[in-house]
């Protein structure tokens, strides 16, 4: 047997489904593939385990909250009743998922749990790429990240469409290889923990970011292990190194908010063509800014498909984002 087939045949490809589908945006799927797992785990005749906490506290947040919509009367208000339910479903489902996964964890080797986890990271990566791929195609540009339209879908946008194997926001990506990475950072597997990392940094999501580099410091001064500490050293300066590069836009956003939130007081409004948009530029952007806007005129010549969003009989404003272009009503 090759090395290709013994890694293949140590995977747990139930659980592998199982964990992909209930990751993934659309609640049918998760549904599908809850149903499928128990009846996996019924096939195999794994024993029931005891609930834990974490069990508890999801069954236990639905009954707290319909509790504190009983007190505050939120059941007399117009379709409270579908939204109700829907949060209750999918509190039940969080605790199923939870349930099963935790019987899966009882009833599996350690190296197979391992061998089905790096299958999972590697399946997001991949997707990851394929859809950078699809965007360096759609923009014709090598870099999108540096690539600058009126639509604003990509440059520092083009992290947004970065979705794995989620299909949601790409910060669920971001914050899920960002599990990932610390996960084989405790496993002591470095370049699987790398590859994380820079299916996070693709997204561009400096929130998650932030995340990183907070929890990074705290597992470098609280772990005294020397090849640990490496390791992080590694990872931190795989971020530092490659972020600025691949979306300095984003760099110099986050250094704009900080300047301004610490120097110039409140944000201010910026009003420009009926678009009330909170501007967080400092002073030596602002031409920058309005010439942004003033490119609204322009003909888009590349084959995109935009929308049209008439703004008054002269202005013609062009998006290719749905949640944009819903953003403006």
């Amino acid at each position: 047997m090759s090395r290709a087939d013994k890694i293949y045949s140590k995977i747990d490809y139930s659980l592998l489904f199982f964990i992909i589908g209930v990751t993934y945006v659309k609640l049918y799927i998760k549904v599908a593939a809850i149903l499928f797992f128990a009846a996996y785990l019924l096939y195999k005749k794994y024993k029931p385990a005891r609930l834990t906490s974490l069990h508890r506290f999801y069954l236990l947040m639905p009954v707290t909250g319909t509790i504190g919509s009983l007190i505050h009367g939120s059941f007399s208000q117009q379709g409270y009743w579908f939204g109700w339910s829907f949060g209750i479903m999918y509190w039940i489902l969080g605790a199923a998922t939870a349930y099963m996964l935790y019987i899966a964890v009882l009833n599996t080797h350690i190296e197979i749990l391992h061998k089905t986890l790096k299958a999972f990271f590697a399946l997001n990566f991949i997707a990851s790429i394929v859809e950078l791929l699809y965007l360096i195609k759609l923009s014709g540009h090598p870099v999108p990240y540096w690539y600058w339209d009126a639509s604003e879908y990509f440059g520092s946008s083009t992290g947004d469409h970065i979705y794995g194997i989620f299909g949601n926001v790409s910060v669920t990506n971001a914050m899920i290889s960002t599990l990932g990475a610390f996960y084989f950072l405790y496993r002591r597997d470095l370049k699987w923990a790398v590859m994380c990392i820079i299916t996070m940094l693709l997204c561009t999501s400096n929130l998650t970011i932030a995340l990183f580099l907070a929890l990074s410091v705290c597992v470098f001064i609280l772990v005294g292990q020397k090849k640990v500490r490496l390791n992080i050293l590694a990872l931190l300066l795989t971020t530092l190194v490659i972020y600025p590069i691949l979306s300095p836009q984003n760099v110099r956003y986050v250094d704009t908010v900080y300047v301004h939130e610490t120097t110039q007081g409140p944000t201010q409004i910026v009003i420009a063509d009926k678009l009330k948009i909170k501007s967080w530029v400092a002073e030596s952007d602002k031409n920058e800014l309005e010439q942004a806007f003033s490119k609204l005129n322009a003909s888009i010549t590349s084959k995109i498909n935009y929308y049209r969003l008439p703004l008054n009989d002269n202005k013609v404003y062009n998006h290719i984002d749905e949640l944009k272009y819903i953003d403006l009503f």
